[in-house]
Formats: structure tokens, C-alpha cells, sequence
């Protein structure tokens, strides 16, 4: 679930740019998670949703959360994440990233933090600000201009 946390998108961003020494790439990848994070803030102020906890009876918590539920923040950092990195991976690759998204946002709903539509609107949130990140670093999809060195 660290994948999707603030904390874990920076490692994220560490982690390309020790393989691919690309600071475009690596500095949308911090601009994603930052952005997704701090829009599901703005959307959770809005919202002002409970969590399951306190909107169903009988459901079983297996981590303390507080706040508001909808959107998940965890979800939509994970889903920037791949978004804004998927279109650099080889072609193999890719599914593995939204493997690890999808897998961040299930297990905030196994551990009763969010409800299905909280993770659902975390995901949706984080493919837009991942792709709208993505295009504001100049960074396309598919070949993927090359980070000129100086």
C-alpha cells in the first residue's frame, strides 16, 4: 500500500532516476504523486465523505484511518504513477504498473479504509493528473522522446 503514499511516490521517483538518469521523467514522476495527493486533499474537502467505518454496520476494519473516504489518496498517487510512467516502460512492463496500482487500491478496501468507489475515484483521479503531468513535461507516449543530454 506504500506505493500509493507521498513517502512511497518519492521512492518511486528515486528509484527512475538511479535506472534511468532521465530528470524530465523523474521530476514528472515526483510532480504526479504530489499532484494526485494533494488533488484528492481538494476532493476529499469538497466531498467531506465518511469511511466505511463510519458509514456501515458491521464491517470489519483491519486499519485505523481517519479523515474523509472518498477519494482514495493512496489509489490516486499509484495510478499517476504508472500513468505518468507506463508509456516509458518497455511494452512488457506495462501491466505490471497497473498491476501494482490496482493492487494499492484493492488493498485499501480489504483494509476497510475505503469503500470500492472511494479506490474507483482515487484511480480516476490519478490516471488524469498522471497523463495531464505527463503532457505538461513534454514527455509523449508511445516513442518516447529521449531526454537530450548537454
Amino acid at each position: 500500500m506504500q506505493l500509493g503514499s507521498l513517502p512511497g511516490s518519492l521512492a518511486v521517483a528515486a528509484t527512475v532516476f538511479t535506472l534511468t538518469r532521465q530528470r524530465r521523467l523523474t521530476l514528472a514522476t515526483v510532480a504526479a504523486g504530489q499532484v494526485a495527493w494533494w488533488s484528492a486533499k481538494v476532493v476529499k474537502a469538497l466531498v467531506s465523505r465518511g469511511r466505511p467505518g463510519a458509514l456501515l454496520i458491521d464491517f470489519h476494519i483491519r486499519e485505523k484511518a481517519s479523515g474523509v473516504g472518498y477519494v482514495s489518496g493512496h489509489a490516486a498517487v499509484a495510478f499517476a504513477l504508472a500513468a505518468v510512467l507506463t508509456p516509458s516502460l518497455p511494452r512488457e512492463w506495462r501491466p505490471v504498473a497497473y498491476g501494482l496500482a490496482t493492487t494499492v487500491a484493492v488493498a485499501r478496501i480489504y483494509a476497510g479504509a475505503h469503500l470500492p468507489l472511494d479506490a474507483i475515484g482515487g484511480a480516476g483521479l490519478g490516471l488524469l493528473t498522471g497523463t495531464l503531468v505527463r503532457w505538461s513535461f513534454g514527455l509523449g507516449g508511445e516513442g518516447l522522446p529521449v531526454e537530450e543530454r548537454r
